[in-house]
């Protein structure tokens, strides 16, 4: 029988997924984690615009914490959409690769 999971849900698992709140769910694989990383931003790509890098790093400048690049593309609304508000000191070229 399946499960019924809302959004809600969906929401806290992610959080757990990534550490969030100090939940137990981390995942602790790095190879792992900068997959779940990608794979998260190209879902959130796929329904608002741009286009993730190939791999997600880990930045030892930022105390260990994860980073992607998102790439400009046609989807992408020409305000930067959903992406408009982080790394505010880069704004997307217009050529949207």
């Amino acid at each position: 029988m399946s499960k019924i999971v809302t959004d809600a849900e969906l929401h806290d698992a992610v959080g757990k997924l990534m550490g969030i709140g100090g939940d137990e769910y981390v995942i602790d694989d790095a190879g792992q984690y900068a997959s779940f990383i990608k794979d998260l931003a190209g879902v959130i790509c796929d329904h608002c615009g741009g286009r993730p890098s190939e791999r997600a790093a880990q930045l030892e400048d930022m105390d260990g914490d994860w980073s992607i690049a998102i790439w400009p593309n046609d989807s992408l609304p020409d305000d930067g959409g959903i992406w408009k508000n982080y790394d505010e000191d880069v704004s997307f070229e217009l050529d949207k690769r």
